[in-house]
């Protein structure tokens, strides 16, 4: 995350300037532990400079890593009809729609007490995060999940899979058997 590193400095040095604001707010998004900040410096770029290649796209991934469903719709809407938005990202529009609307309907299922979450213990969940949770169809005994943190075999690494004491943790697949 060296490119982040160099968009905060010249962002600093050059406040006015909202390319590197623009472009810290993409870098934030692939930061998984920061990714809520992506919001505030890709607002910040749209504040001074609307027409910014693809960044109702970028609000709209910003908002929905946040759980921002709404915002994220709304940003999605606009970057369908603007002239700036990639093609390639006018091609995600419609897959990240879809899974705004799944995220309130699961925000709203959580919130009517539909579904339960239960901490299952030291032998799956731990001080680092456990997501993605799946059960395979026929093996209702299996649960598979995906772990990154301080134990993750590939421990600390830059986006070029490299060792980097200031990049994210590898994720690590894990399965769990319920007995």
């Amino acid at each position: 995350f060296r490119s982040l590193e160099c968009f905060l400095k010249l962002d600093k040095r050059y406040p006015f300037n909202e390319v590197y604001k623009y472009y810290s707010g993409i870098c934030y998004l692939e930061k998984y532990d920061q990714q809520e900040k992506a919001i505030e410096y890709l607002e910040q770029a749209y504040q001074k400079n609307s027409t910014l290649e693809s960044i109702h796209f970028y609000l709209a991934k910003a908002y929905f890593l946040n759980y921002r469903f709404d915002e994220a719709l709304g940003n999605l809407k606009l970057a369908e009809k603007s002239k700036t938005t990639s093609n390639t990202h006018k091609n995600k529009i419609n897959a990240l729609m879809a899974s705004c609307e799944a995220g309130k309907q699961m925000v709203r299922g959580a919130n009517a007490g539909q579904f339960n979450i239960i901490n299952l213990g030291g032998q799956v969940n731990s001080e680092g995060d456990e997501y993605l949770p799946l059960i395979p169809a026929g093996n209702e005994n299996v649960l598979l999940f995906t772990y990154r943190g301080k134990k993750s075999r590939g421990g600390l690494q830059n986006i070029y899979g490299e060792p980097d004491p200031d990049g994210n943790y590898t994720d690590d697949i894990y399965a769990a058997n319920y007995s």
